[in-house]
This record gives structure tokens, C-alpha cells and sequence, in this order.
């Protein structure tokens, strides 16, 4: 999980997380797992609960459970 990490960097005004988000799904793809983006508002509210979790206490247990839960939903829609 190295995009929470890269997010946190700051380096510049307003590119880091879009930048962040880049990395982590090139490194999710180059090992086979598709990327994951929140679309519904619930979606949404989870994904940013753990970006805040991550952030202010360093905790990013809310952001993968985020991130499972995604992907587990993901394959019950493929099959």
C-alpha cells in the first residue's frame, strides 16, 4: 500500500494525490489486482474515512478494509 504513504508527502500544492493515486494503481496493475475508485456516495464516504484514519493517527486498517471490500464486491459483480 504505497499510495496512503505518497499521499502524505506534500511536495507540491495541489498535484499529490492525483499523483499518489497514479502510483498506487500502476503498482496494483504490475501485480495483476485492477485499481480501485470510489463512485457511490457510500463508496465515497468510506474511502475518505480511511484517508482521514490514515492521516491523522497513521492507521490505514479503515483504508484497506475500504479497498477489500471494493474488490471483494468487484468479483461477486464479474461472476
Amino acid at each position: 500500500m504505497s499510495w496512503p504513504f505518497s499521499c502524505r508527502l506534500m511536495r507540491f500544492s495541489n498535484g499529490d494525490k492525483r499523483t499518489a493515486r497514479m502510483i498506487e494503481s500502476i503498482s496494483l496493475m504490475n501485480v495483476g489486482i485492477i485499481p480501485v475508485y470510489p463512485v457511490k456516495d457510500s463508496d465515497i464516504l468510506n474511502y475518505r474515512k480511511g484517508l482521514i484514519a490514515f492521516y491523522e493517527m497513521e492507521d490505514y486498517s479503515l483504508y484497506t478494509d475500504y479497498f477489500l471490500d471494493r474488490q471483494i464486491e468487484r468479483i461477486k459483480e464479474i461472476e
